[in-house]
This record gives C-alpha cells, sequence and structure tokens, in this order.
C-alpha cells in the first residue's frame, strides 16, 4: 500500500469522505486498507497517507480541518449512530468537534431543557455508545460550557436550554 502513487490514494481518500465526512484521516485511510485486506496500519503505510492527505487538500478534493477531513460542500455535520462500527472504531476522538457541538445542541432541543450533568451521557447514547466513560465525558462537557460561553446554550434554572435555534 506504501508504493501506490499519493494521487491514486488522494481518490480513495475522498471516495470515503465523500461518504462518511467528516472522517478522523487515520480512520479513512483504514477504510481503505480494510477494502484492501490489509490489516497492519504501519509506519510507511502512515506516511504514505499522510502525503496523500496533503495532495487531496492540495486537489481540492477535500478539506482538512483539525485531524478530520470533509467533503468541500458540507458545512454542517450529520450526528452519526457509531454502534455498527467495529470497536476500534468507535472512539469518542473520532467524533469532530463539530459534530459532538452540534449533537449537544439536538440533545437539549429534543429534551426541551436538560441538566448539565446529563448532557454528556445523552450526547455519546446519540452516537451509539453502550457505555460513557470518564474520557468520554471528558470530551463532551468542554463543548458544552463553550456552548453555554458562546450563547448558543443558556440555563433556564438548572436545565440548559437553546438559546439559539440550531441550523440544520
Amino acid at each position: 500500500m506504501h508504493l501506490i502513487d499519493r494521487a491514486k490514494l488522494a481518490e480513495l481518500l475522498a471516495q470515503v469522505v465523500n461518504i462518511e465526512g467528516p472522517v478522523h484521516w487515520t480512520e479513512a485511510a483504514r477504510r481503505i486498507l480494510s477494502a484492501a485486506g490489509i490489516q497492519r496500519f504501519g509506519t510507511r503505510i502512515q506516511q504514505a497517507f499522510e502525503e496523500a492527505v496533503g495532495l487531496g487538500v492540495a486537489h481540492g478534493l477535500f478539506r482538512k480541518q483539525a485531524e478530520f477531513l470533509w467533503s468541500l460542500q458540507m458545512e454542517q455535520p450529520p450526528v452519526r449512530d457509531r454502534s455498527e462500527l467495529p470497536a476500534a472504531s468507535r472512539k469518542i476522538e473520532f467524533v469532530a468537534t463539530e459534530e459532538i457541538r452540534r449533537a449537544i445542541c439536538v440533545v437539549v432541543e429534543e429534551s426541551y431543557g436538560i441538566v448539565p450533568a446529563e448532557v454528556p451521557g445523552a450526547v455519546c447514547r446519540l452516537f451509539g455508545f453502550a457505555r460513557v466513560t470518564d474520557e468520554m465525558s471528558a470530551a463532551v462537557e468542554p463543548h458544552r460550557d463553550a456552548l453555554l460561553s458562546e450563547g448558543r446554550l443558556s440555563l433556564e434554572g438548572v436545565n440548559l436550554v437553546l438559546a439559539v435555534p440550531d441550523r440544520n
């Protein structure tokens, strides 16, 4: 796999991104490796994909925000259930910040208000995670707090509510 032309790898990444974006670049690479029957993601293969990501961005096949690849047309990520993904792919670090923030708004809006401490659990259930670890809560809480600071959420008594309607 590390010998394949980087432009071809970038095209394959673009195919994954168009279906699954935003997607962590390593997860996109794993999808391609899995389709090719390769299970090991060694350093040479990782370097090849890093180069392909740079090439894909440079050629306008997709964009990269932090560690995530996005289709050029996507502005707002969908909130996706990951319960059917392999265990190695069901990690909160493979969820884009923008998707976490959107999920928080969905949870708050659909609950017509929610106690702040319950937000991480509700968000993780929305993502299809069977149990919520301290790591998952720690990944969600700063985004909840940031949305409150930004004025997207507000407190009504003890409940968080949506201050600004979510722009679906």
